[in-house]
């Protein structure tokens, strides 16, 4: 049997853009300003509701902890 050897296509230096995923130059981070804007306003909302997750579960810690002390049987 003989073997047949493949083709190894050389892809070039590139990294993809942290937004879209389109093919970028190893030296940028994102292909444009608007998907750099769109990258920090997600991060942002992103934050803001694992705060709200956050403060939610430990409100939750709160009155489970303090309801017996409250409410005696």
């Amino acid at each position: 049997m003989s073997k047949k050897r493949r083709e190894v296509q050389k892809i070039p230096p590139h990294k993809h853009c942290k937004e879209c995923g389109i093919s970028i130059s190893p030296d940028k981070v994102f292909c444009s300003k608007r998907c750099e804007s769109a990258y920090e306003n997600r991060l942002k909302k992103q934050r803001r509701m694992n705060y709200i997750l956050l403060a939610a579960m430990f409100g939750i810690l709160l009155i489970v902890s303090f309801a017996p002390l409250m409410f005696p049987p």
